[in-house]
């Protein structure tokens, strides 16, 4: 039976950080930024953070949540063991429960300092810069997703922490 992880949080919550291990460690990792971004592009939009976090708000507005979940489970296919990386709007976290019949969401939830300590120091972000992407309404989306989460990992401390959290809930899963 295909087991589909939803791994997702806010913007410097340790996502790329867990994802880099979990796909050394053999896990099959399907970015939705990824994908998100590889279709911004066919838009000519700029690559930062807020360019695409702008478009993102006007793209689902435009075209509804369906073409995109459709996207992520054609990448998914009939792999036995996904995660599915940084999935935002919760319309498409419904759909993609739909689509499989088994999906765990795990939540990645860290504090707001930290988060923009971390933007700080790994993308040289202003405050201001970090104000305006953690307030952004697609990521406001997310408290939706932690809402409707089956895990919710804390990761105020180190990576290692956060590893041995998630890889614990991926065998129990």
């Amino acid at each position: 039976m295909q087991k589909i992880f939803i791994i997702t949080g806010h913007t410097g919550c340790g996502k790329t950080s867990l994802m880099t291990v979990l796909s050394k460690d053999g896990w099959k990792i399907i970015s939705a930024g990824k994908i998100f971004s590889d279709i911004s592009k066919l838009y000519n939009v700029g690559q930062d953070r807020l360019s695409i976090q702008e478009f993102a708000i006007g793209y689902f507005k435009k075209n509804g949540y369906s073409d995109f979940s459709r996207m992520i489970c054609n990448e998914v296919g009939d792999a036995e063991s996904v995660i599915i990386e940084g999935l935002r709007p919760l319309e498409v976290v419904k759909q993609i429960r739909l689509h499989f019949r088994q999906v765990i969401i795990i939540f990645i939830d860290t504090k707001k300092e930290i988060r923009a300590k971390r933007l700080t120091s790994r993308e040289k972000y202003s405050s201001w810069q970090i104000e305006q992407i953690q307030n952004h309404a697609i990521e406001q989306e997310l408290n939706n997703v932690r809402d409707a989460a089956d895990y919710i990992v804390e990761n105020n401390l180190d990576l290692d922490y956060l590893i041995s959290n998630v890889k614990r809930i991926l065998c129990l899963g």
